[in-house]
């Protein structure tokens, strides 16, 4: 088998890992590391552009930090993640869409763990106010019509009989 030698799930969490070690060691800014600036010598001042991160690899660190219950690197990564997916990188992880609402749950929590609970309770209203606009969305794609006709309703804007 050809396949035999690509790296499993075991051995990704542990690069994930690793580079959270390397993130600590030389205090390496977790943008910085996403866009791929990186010293190649301990003497070279000068950032060498190395391959970047995407919204998927941010967070699967994060994933991975949650994994382990490491609350800094989860934040510092899903906080990544959310900001690369808001700037248009919506990638795929595992063939399946990214969810902004996965990145703001593990941002949510790391947040909380590292007692920031009002960045944590800020998100979550954001959380909630997205599920809703979800929903929303979802009345408006399944009956058009009660959707408006509530919707003026909730407003004050128009008031039907029934």
């Amino acid at each position: 088998n050809k396949f035999h030698d690509l790296p499993g799930r075991e051995d990704l969490n542990g690069a994930a890992e690793a580079i959270q070690r390397l993130q600590d060691t030389y205090q390496i800014d977790t943008s910085d590391f996403a866009d791929g600036k990186l010293l190649t010598e301990q003497n070279d001042k000068v950032p060498k552009n190395s391959p970047k991160l995407s919204t998927e690899d941010a967070y699967h660190l994060a994933q991975t930090a949650y994994m382990n219950e490491n609350a800094y690197h989860t934040a510092v990564w899903a906080r990544q993640a959310w900001n690369q997916y808001k700037e248009g990188d919506q990638t795929y992880l595992n063939g399946l869409p990214i969810s902004e609402i996965d990145l703001l749950d593990h941002l949510t929590w790391g947040y909380g763990n590292l007692n920031y609970k009002h960045f944590a309770w800020d998100i979550s209203n954001f959380m909630i106010d997205l599920i809703e606009n979800m929903i929303g969305f979802c009345r408006l794609m399944i009956d058009p019509a009660k959707f408006l006709i509530d919707l003026l309703d909730q407003s004050g804007q128009g008031h039907v009989k029934g």
